[in-house]
């Protein structure tokens, strides 16, 4: 389960090295739970967002950040029953 939000910062509150930054840039902070991904599917997730980011707002800054939460499952959920609950009620056939 992937969860990802956004919200938007005016271009005037956002620097880069103390440096109001001149191009588009964007920070996305999301939420997976944890082991469901190795290193090389959270690393080509990143890159694939990164370029995805660039067709929409075109060239963008370099320090542009993608960051990836892994979150235990017995932590999060939805519908009132956790990541991991499921799991195990999915075992219990």
């Amino acid at each position: 389960c992937t969860m990802i939000s956004d919200f938007c910062i005016t271009s005037e509150s956002w620097f880069i090295a103390g440096t109001a930054v001149s191009v588009p840039t964007f920070y996305l902070d999301i939420k997976i739970t944890e082991g469901t991904n190795t290193k090389n599917e959270k690393a080509a997730y990143i890159k694939q967002i990164f370029e995805g980011m660039e067709v929409i707002l075109g060239q963008v800054a370099s320090a542009s950040y993608i960051v990836i939460h892994e979150v235990r499952a017995d932590s999060w959920g939805y519908q009132g029953e956790t990541q991991e609950f499921r799991y195990i009620k999915g075992k219990s056939l």
